[in-house]
């Protein structure tokens, strides 16, 4: 009986093993094609990049700094976060102190 449970062990994980192996030489072939396709468009060198996060910063700085703070505040648009508990705390009622009889 024993002999038989080592057997179905041994060969469960021989099926895990073989599975795993395929799996694995199926992940490489892939990423073997990847880099075979470098000309691919949507991969960017690193002058198209360095320029695209140049542009990205450049209009990034115009969209928050070229409007006051004043005209921000007024107009709903937030110059900070603000959790909704700390909202709630905000603006909850405060209990007035009780005032002594005497």
């Amino acid at each position: 009986m024993q002999q038989d449970v080592q057997e179905a062990a041994q060969n469960i994980e021989q099926s895990v093993a073989s599975s795993w192996n395929d799996a694995e030489a199926e992940f490489r072939s892939i990423g073997q094609e990847s880099v075979s396709h470098s000309s691919l468009p949507f991969i960017a060198n690193d002058a198209q990049q360095s320029q695209k996060a140049k542009e990205f910063r450049r209009k990034r700085l115009a969209k928050t700094s070229a409007v006051p703070a004043w005209y921000r505040s007024r107009h709903g648009q937030r110059s900070y976060v603000v959790s909704g508990s700390a909202r709630m705390t905000r603006h909850r009622a405060k209990p007035r102190t009780p005032v002594s009889f005497f």
